[in-house]
Protein backbone atom coordinates (compact mmCIF):
# COMPACT_ATOMS: atom_id res chain seq x y z
CA UNK A 1 0.00 0.00 0.00
CA UNK A 2 1.59 3.52 -0.92
CA UNK A 3 1.95 6.00 1.44
CA UNK A 4 -0.75 7.95 2.59
CA UNK A 5 -1.39 11.70 1.15
CA UNK A 6 -2.94 15.01 3.02
CA UNK A 7 -5.96 15.98 0.94
CA UNK A 8 -6.06 18.46 0.12
CA UNK A 9 -9.32 20.81 1.43
CA UNK A 10 -11.38 21.64 -1.18
CA UNK A 11 -13.59 25.43 -0.79
CA UNK A 12 -15.62 26.52 -2.83
CA UNK A 13 -13.93 27.66 -5.80
CA UNK A 14 -10.55 25.42 -6.00
CA UNK A 15 -7.96 23.69 -3.94
CA UNK A 16 -5.67 25.61 -1.75
CA UNK A 17 -1.81 23.90 -1.38
CA UNK A 18 1.01 26.15 -0.09
CA UNK A 19 3.41 24.32 -2.40
CA UNK A 20 1.66 25.43 -5.37
CA UNK A 21 1.17 28.88 -4.98
CA UNK A 22 4.74 30.29 -5.45
CA UNK A 23 4.78 34.28 -5.34
CA UNK A 24 3.03 37.31 -4.21
CA UNK A 25 1.31 37.83 -7.49
CA UNK A 26 -0.48 34.39 -7.49
CA UNK A 27 -2.21 34.47 -4.05
CA UNK A 28 -2.76 38.04 -5.34
CA UNK A 29 -4.70 37.27 -7.77
CA UNK A 30 -6.45 34.49 -5.34
CA UNK A 31 -7.67 37.20 -3.25
CA UNK A 32 -8.53 39.35 -5.86
CA UNK A 33 -10.45 36.35 -7.29
CA UNK A 34 -12.71 36.31 -3.92
CA UNK A 35 -13.07 40.08 -3.36
CA UNK A 36 -16.97 40.09 -5.62
CA UNK A 37 -17.81 36.88 -2.87
CA UNK A 38 -16.48 38.81 0.19
CA UNK A 39 -17.40 42.35 -0.63
CA UNK A 40 -20.11 42.78 2.62
CA UNK A 41 -17.19 40.98 4.73
CA UNK A 42 -15.28 42.75 7.06
CA UNK A 43 -12.69 41.75 9.26
CA UNK A 44 -12.95 42.36 13.10
CA UNK A 45 -10.22 42.52 15.60
CA UNK A 46 -10.19 42.49 19.44
CA UNK A 47 -6.72 42.56 21.12
CA UNK A 48 -5.27 44.20 24.47
CA UNK A 49 -6.52 42.90 27.77
CA UNK A 50 -8.43 39.65 26.98
CA UNK A 51 -5.81 38.60 24.27
CA UNK A 52 -6.30 39.06 20.90
CA UNK A 53 -9.37 37.89 18.70
CA UNK A 54 -9.99 37.66 14.46
CA UNK A 55 -13.53 37.41 13.13
CA UNK A 56 -14.72 37.36 9.40
CA UNK A 57 -18.24 38.72 10.09
CA UNK A 58 -20.81 40.01 7.47
CA UNK A 59 -23.18 38.12 5.11
CA UNK A 60 -20.48 35.67 3.83
CA UNK A 61 -21.32 32.08 2.82
CA UNK A 62 -19.08 30.07 5.25
CA UNK A 63 -17.45 27.73 2.13
CA UNK A 64 -15.99 31.86 0.77
CA UNK A 65 -14.99 32.45 4.37
CA UNK A 66 -13.37 29.11 4.86
CA UNK A 67 -11.49 30.06 1.72
CA UNK A 68 -10.61 33.51 2.91
CA UNK A 69 -9.10 32.11 6.01
CA UNK A 70 -7.31 29.61 4.15
CA UNK A 71 -5.66 32.19 1.70
CA UNK A 72 -4.74 34.73 4.84
CA UNK A 73 -2.76 30.75 6.20
CA UNK A 74 -1.26 30.47 2.76
CA UNK A 75 -0.01 34.35 2.88
CA UNK A 76 1.58 33.75 6.86
CA UNK A 77 3.50 30.94 5.61
CA UNK A 78 4.92 32.68 3.03
CA UNK A 79 6.17 35.45 4.95
CA UNK A 80 8.93 32.96 6.56
CA UNK A 81 10.41 32.75 3.03
CA UNK A 82 11.00 36.52 3.19
CA UNK A 83 11.11 38.14 6.39
CA UNK A 84 14.10 37.65 8.80
CA UNK A 85 14.42 36.24 12.52
CA UNK A 86 17.17 38.97 12.48
CA UNK A 87 14.83 42.00 11.69
CA UNK A 88 13.78 42.95 15.06
CA UNK A 89 9.33 43.73 13.82
CA UNK A 90 10.07 40.47 11.40
CA UNK A 91 10.81 38.63 14.22
CA UNK A 92 7.99 39.56 16.30
CA UNK A 93 6.08 38.69 13.41
CA UNK A 94 7.34 35.45 12.71
CA UNK A 95 7.22 34.61 16.38
CA UNK A 96 3.34 34.16 15.65
CA UNK A 97 2.91 30.77 15.32
CA UNK A 98 -0.31 30.25 13.54
CA UNK A 99 0.17 31.62 9.96
CA UNK A 100 -3.52 33.21 9.25
CA UNK A 101 -3.10 34.92 13.03
CA UNK A 102 0.59 36.41 11.47
CA UNK A 103 -1.27 37.67 8.49
CA UNK A 104 -3.84 39.16 10.74
CA UNK A 105 -1.10 41.11 12.20
CA UNK A 106 0.25 42.03 9.10
CA UNK A 107 -2.54 43.48 7.72
CA UNK A 108 -3.37 45.46 11.03
CA UNK A 109 0.23 46.62 11.08
CA UNK A 110 -0.76 47.96 7.19
CA UNK A 111 -4.06 48.77 6.33
CA UNK A 112 -5.87 51.29 8.75
CA UNK A 113 -8.64 49.41 10.17
CA UNK A 114 -11.83 51.76 10.91
CA UNK A 115 -13.91 52.36 13.73
CA UNK A 116 -11.46 51.93 16.41
CA UNK A 117 -12.89 51.68 19.88
CA UNK A 118 -11.29 50.40 23.11
CA UNK A 119 -12.74 50.39 26.89
CA UNK A 120 -11.35 49.04 30.41
CA UNK A 121 -11.85 45.53 31.21
CA UNK A 122 -12.51 45.54 34.93
CA UNK A 123 -12.40 42.58 37.68
CA UNK A 124 -15.65 41.24 39.93
CA UNK A 125 -14.24 43.91 41.99
CA UNK A 126 -14.05 46.60 39.85
CA UNK A 127 -10.55 47.39 39.45
CA UNK A 128 -9.28 48.38 36.48
CA UNK A 129 -7.94 44.99 34.72
CA UNK A 130 -6.41 46.50 31.36
CA UNK A 131 -7.85 48.33 28.30
CA UNK A 132 -9.37 46.15 25.51
CA UNK A 133 -8.80 47.60 21.95
CA UNK A 134 -11.26 46.73 18.68
CA UNK A 135 -11.51 47.75 14.75
CA UNK A 136 -12.81 46.44 11.72
CA UNK A 137 -11.24 46.36 8.20
CA UNK A 138 -13.65 46.34 5.50
CA UNK A 139 -13.28 44.27 2.14
CA UNK A 140 -10.60 42.03 3.82
CA UNK A 141 -9.93 40.23 0.32
CA UNK A 142 -9.25 43.01 -1.61
CA UNK A 143 -6.91 44.52 1.43
CA UNK A 144 -5.17 41.32 1.34
CA UNK A 145 -4.54 41.24 -2.12
CA UNK A 146 -3.13 44.85 -1.75
CA UNK A 147 -0.56 44.07 0.78
CA UNK A 148 0.70 41.07 -1.38
CA UNK A 149 1.20 43.41 -4.05
CA UNK A 150 2.75 45.76 -1.53
CA UNK A 151 4.84 42.70 -0.94
CA UNK A 152 5.91 41.71 -4.34
CA UNK A 153 7.47 45.03 -4.55
CA UNK A 154 9.34 45.06 -0.86
CA UNK A 155 10.26 41.28 -0.23
CA UNK A 156 9.55 39.56 -3.79
CA UNK A 157 10.19 35.69 -3.57
CA UNK A 158 12.84 34.19 -4.95
CA UNK A 159 12.43 30.68 -5.90
CA UNK A 160 15.49 28.90 -5.11
CA UNK A 161 16.36 25.61 -6.72
CA UNK A 162 17.25 22.28 -4.95
CA UNK A 163 20.85 22.00 -4.50
CA UNK A 164 20.81 18.97 -7.19
CA UNK A 165 18.80 21.48 -9.24
CA UNK A 166 21.67 24.02 -9.12
CA UNK A 167 24.48 21.02 -9.70
CA UNK A 168 22.60 19.68 -12.67
CA UNK A 169 21.96 23.43 -13.76
CA UNK A 170 25.62 24.79 -13.59
CA UNK A 171 27.44 21.80 -14.24
CA UNK A 172 25.17 18.94 -15.95
CA UNK A 173 25.87 19.63 -19.01
CA UNK A 174 30.11 19.91 -18.55
CA UNK A 175 29.56 16.86 -16.60
CA UNK A 176 27.56 14.64 -19.61
CA UNK A 177 29.71 16.10 -22.51
CA UNK A 178 32.90 14.91 -20.41
CA UNK A 179 31.87 11.36 -19.85
CA UNK A 180 30.69 11.36 -23.16
CA UNK A 181 34.33 12.53 -24.55
CA UNK A 182 36.02 9.94 -21.41
CA UNK A 183 34.17 7.31 -23.39
CA UNK A 184 34.86 8.37 -26.74
CA UNK A 185 38.68 8.03 -25.52
CA UNK A 186 38.46 4.92 -24.14
CA UNK A 187 36.78 3.50 -27.00
CA UNK A 188 39.22 4.71 -29.46
CA UNK A 189 42.07 3.98 -27.12
CA UNK A 190 40.87 0.13 -27.08
CA UNK A 191 40.42 -0.34 -30.75
CA UNK A 192 43.79 1.91 -31.42
CA UNK A 193 45.48 -0.40 -29.23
Amino acid sequence: MGALRKPAIRTSASYIKPAHVRTWLEIEARFRALAPSLKSARLDAQWGAAGEHWHVSGGVDSLVRHEFELLCGVAGQLLERVYSKKNLDDARLLAITDPKMRWYTLLKQSVPFQNPIYGEQQHSDGTPAGIIYSATLPSPADSSANLCLALQTQHPIVERPSKWQWFHDNYGKALIVGVVLALIGAAIKIFTG
